[in-house]
């Protein structure tokens, strides 16, 4: 069966990005079919409208779009436009109404060139179940006959059989005997992969020179799997041509970065690392503290780091294979050293600016040394983190923070430390590498003199002597209502001179059946560090056990839950914010220091 004669010419809209692409347009007939060419990566539904205008025409008997259609969650006759949601669509859009933009297009064309079919053209369209269910529903939305193939063959024109089987090669094409899509040219639908390693050099050009048919995956060459690698190739098609090596690959500190996200204007905050960090290290990092500095994430390398060796096939070092150097893994102080000097030659270049939108956090602002880079692909603006700063190399940065203006001197008025609680037996460490355990349990009896707690009291002095502080506040659930840390809390109090607050139960989001008061100076901690943002951090501090378990204070007692059920997030015990992990430190400006 053939399409109806009409007198009126017909139309086809052709997608740039169609796999036969310019091939299928040999074959079209001029004598009764317009075309006009539309590239779905880059125009608008009115760009579409204005180019069939261009063809002077009033009526079109039957318009037909021709593109790559994919089984993929959505559909978009360009990016430029509204998604609209393909994938369960029976269920979750039943009514289609995020087709909507799509369906007031169709409409104008309809009111406009009073056209009396649509065909939407692709191999075995119609046999996809929920393509059926679009088409079938958007017949009756649009009142308007919709025909697409059903014929998954390449072969005997029966791309263009259609589900109401009419075939469309007389609507559109010449009169041919030879199978269209035999002749079309096949090589424009053979698409290539690139696989990019992270450390190569100029990645930017490399993408911006592919080909239309060639698509690229910027892998971590440390963090990455083959497992993983597949698992983003599945991405890849249509207007997704690349992706970036933009990836957590372990749990990200979503919970911190939602606390950074809710400290008020006098708060500053350093992310420390439990495992590496020492009470130096702590005082090191602090120092960088003030200004549009605001917080330091655990961005650092505790140890050497070493570039990977690549051998030969006999298992020989290959040096010239090594195209990559260490200032890829590591940010350097001579890097930032060459970065200020080229400001300094041209002041009207930006240095280490910061971009509200290169990172989650963005109320605040991050170390210097921490803020990404703006980079641009095809003229998308991307932003690439900086890589890690060694530990060791944080005395020249700061000297070179000093001579560039970036800090200054500065005072705090009070210190909050963010940790889970920790079972008495196990003892207290702000960090683990710490060489004696703080008594907790029997305090009273084992450690009348608190010995235990030396090195924490002289870090505590170190923050009096540098930055003044006067309180200092343990934010982890019911401290103050056990008694060994009762008697720990009242007796440093004494010793080292300064007011120390604490809670007498659970800490953390009023969701939960916790706080941010600490009751013993009934101090709202809202007033003190944070904004009500903080009301967006939907866990507790609750006693840190192992990852499985956590324990939670209710009503003067105390219970324990598994790690994998509901009340799992109530506790905060992901993987992602435990004491064995990281902790956070908290620091208020004192209100005399100089902005």
């Amino acid at each position: 069966m053939v399409d109806s004669n009409s007198d009126r010419r017909n139309i086809l809209l052709i997608d740039t990005n169609f796999n036969y692409f310019p091939s299928i347009t040999t074959f079209i007939d001029l004598n009764k079919s317009d075309f006009i060419y539309f590239n779905s990566n880059e125009h608008t539904f009115n760009d579409i409208k204005l180019m069939i205008r261009q063809k002077n025409q009033l009526q079109y008997n039957s318009v037909c779009i021709l593109q790559n259609y994919s089984n993929s969650q959505f559909y978009q006759i360009t990016t430029k436009e509204k998604k609209c949601l393909l994938s369960s669509v029976e269920t979750d859009d039943s009514s289609l109404s995020s087709w909507n933009e799509f369906i007031d297009f169709i409409n104008s064309l309809k009111t406009e060139f009073s056209f009396t079919n649509l065909d939407l053209l692709a191999f075995t369209l119609y046999s996809d179940l929920n393509w059926k269910y679009v088409i079938d529903n958007l017949e009756t939305q649009l009142q308007l006959p919709i025909r697409s193939s059903i014929n998954s063959s390449q072969v005997e024109y029966s791309f263009f059989e259609t589900h109401k089987g009419i075939n469309l090669r007389d609507s559109y094409l010449v009169n041919i005997q030879t199978p269209v899509i035999q002749e079309l040219n096949s090589v424009s639908n053979t698409k290539k992969l690139l696989l990019i390693d992270n450390r190569i050099k100029d990645i930017e050009t490399i993408i911006n020179s592919m080909n239309e048919n060639t698509y690229c995956i910027v892998f971590n060459y440390f963090y990455d799997t083959y497992d993983t690698l597949l698992s983003k190739i599945r991405f890849l098609n249509g207007s997704n041509r690349y992706i970036l090596d933009n990836f957590f690959y372990e749990e990200p500190e979503l919970p911190v970065r939602t606390i950074i996200n809710s400290m008020n204007e006098n708060t500053y905050c350093i992310v420390f690392n439990y495992f590496y960090d020492t009470y130096d290290t702590l005082l090191s990092k602090i120092r960088f503290l003030n200004g549009s500095n605001r917080y330091i994430l655990d961005n650092f390398f505790y140890e050497e780091p070493e570039l990977p060796v690549r051998k030969d096939s006999e298992g020989n070092h290959c040096t010239t294979c090594d195209e990559f150097s260490i200032d890829d893994l590591v940010l350097s102080h001579a890097t930032l050293q060459s970065e200020y000097l080229a400001h300094q030659n041209d002041p009207t270049t930006s240095l280490w600016e910061f971009y509200n939108d290169s990172t989650s956090i963005s109320i605040q602002k991050p170390i210097f040394f921490q803020r990404a880079k703006k980079v641009e692909i095809n003229s998308t603006i991307y932003y690439r983190q900086r890589p890690f700063v060694k530990i060791t190399d944080l005395d020249a940065i700061y000297q070179l923070a000093q001579t560039s203006g970036q800090v200054t001197n500065i005072t705090f008025e009070c210190v909050g430390i963010i940790q889970h609680t920790v079972q008495p037996y196990l003892g207290y460490k702000l960090v683990n590498t710490v060489n004696e355990t703080a008594i907790i349990e029997d305090v009273k009896v084992t450690d009348q003199n608190l010995l235990s707690w030396t090195s924490f009291s002289s870090f505590v002095q170190s923050l009096k002597t540098i930055y003044q502080i006067t309180t200092l506040d343990l934010m982890a659930c019911a401290l103050y209502a056990n008694p060994d840390w009762k008697y720990i809390i009242d007796n440093l109090e004494i010793k080292e001179n300064i007011t120390i607050r604490a809670s007498n139960d659970n800490t953390g989001s009023p969701n939960y059946n916790a706080n941010w008061i600490l009751e013993t100076n009934n101090t709202n901690l809202t007033d003190v560090y944070f904004t009500n943002n903080i009301n967006n951090w939907q866990y507790v501090l609750a006693t840190y056990i192992d990852n499985r378990f956590y324990a939670l204070r209710f009503n003067d007692s105390m219970y324990a839950t598994r790690g994998y059920d509901e009340r799992l997030k109530i506790a905060a015990g992901t993987n992602n914010f435990t004491i064995e992990k990281h902790g956070i430190m908290k620091l208020q400006l004192d209100i005399i220091a100089q902005l």
